[in-house]
Order: C-alpha cells, then structure tokens, then sequence
C-alpha cells in the first residue's frame, strides 16, 4: 500500500473555536477513506489560537499544522 495520502484536505484558520475544529476532524476521522491528510493552516491567530491549532494537529497523525 502506498504511503502518500490520497486524499488532502486544506483548511485556513485564524482563532478557531476548539468545537467546531474538533468536530471537523472527527468528521475527517470517521470517513472510510483512511489515507487522507489535513494541511491546517494558521492564518495569524492570536497565541491562545495558535495553541488550540497545535491540539488540534495533536488528535491524529495526519494533520499537519503550518
């Protein structure tokens, strides 16, 4: 099986709501394709966003937060 995900998903954010970005990698998460990747972006967030961006990135291997 090939390693290179087959799937990217790209997502911009500034200041996320920890909820709504959770809910959005569950959602990523419980798809049947399992080879995807998030590439999240942080887009200037203020420090406590930024942290809730690097959870985030922390709840599955791949996401990866830039």
């Amino acid at each position: 099986m090939e390693d290179k995900p087959v799937v990217s998903v790209l997502m911009g954010s500034r200041d996320p709501k920890w909820d709504r970005l959770r809910r959005g990698i569950k959602s990523l998460q419980s798809q049947t394709l399992e080879n995807w990747e998030l590439i999240l972006w942080d887009d200037g967030s203020s420090p406590a966003g930024a942290m809730i961006l690097e959870q985030a990135a922390l709840l599955d291997s791949r996401v990866l937060l830039y």
